[in-house]
């Protein structure tokens, strides 16, 4: 289950690693993520809420995408039931190379939707969406994610 939900904090992040400049396009790439400990309070009807959250930096497939190599925090929590089965859901604030902010919204466990919602800068009014999928778990708990989606910055 903690996998899991480093997983879907590390997607959070891989929203925010699509995006280009003055255009309209596809980007691709991946997320490599440190968490940070999960906080989890036990609800009624034993469900638990599990609060996530992590450090990430982002690689694009273009080395001059704007936000190759930038950094940022998400965090987000999940409902999980008594089954085991979560809800998952939250944000990420990256800053590129420029000092401009993404931010973005994310859903999912293992694998989800990303949002594009704006920023500063360059990503005042840029939006996008795609999807992303946990792909890999290194020894000390660092994660990586893999993203796909379309980016307009305005």
């Amino acid at each position: 289950m903690k996998r899991a939900l480093i997983y879907t904090t590390t997607a959070a992040c891989v929203l925010m690693v699509a995006t280009s400049m003055a255009m309209a396009g596809e980007v691709v790439g991946e997320n490599i993520a440190m968490p940070k400990p999960d906080v989890s309070t036990q609800l009624p009807n034993g469900t638990t809420y599990v609060s996530t959250g992590n450090s990430q930096v982002c690689r694009t497939t273009d080395s001059s995408h704007p936000l190759n190599n930038a950094a940022g925090d998400c965090g987000g929590g999940c409902i999980v039931d008594a089954e085991g089965n979560a809800t998952c859901m939250g944000s990420c604030t990256w800053v590129d190379k420029d000092g401009d902010l993404a931010l973005f919204t994310w859903d999912g466990q293992t694998s989800g939707n990303w949002k594009l919602v704006g920023g500063s800068g360059k990503y005042a009014y840029a939006t996008g969406k795609g999807t992303w999928e946990g792909t890999g778990a290194y020894p000390g708990g660092i994660v990586k994610n893999s993203w796909q989606g379309e980016i307009n910055i305005k």
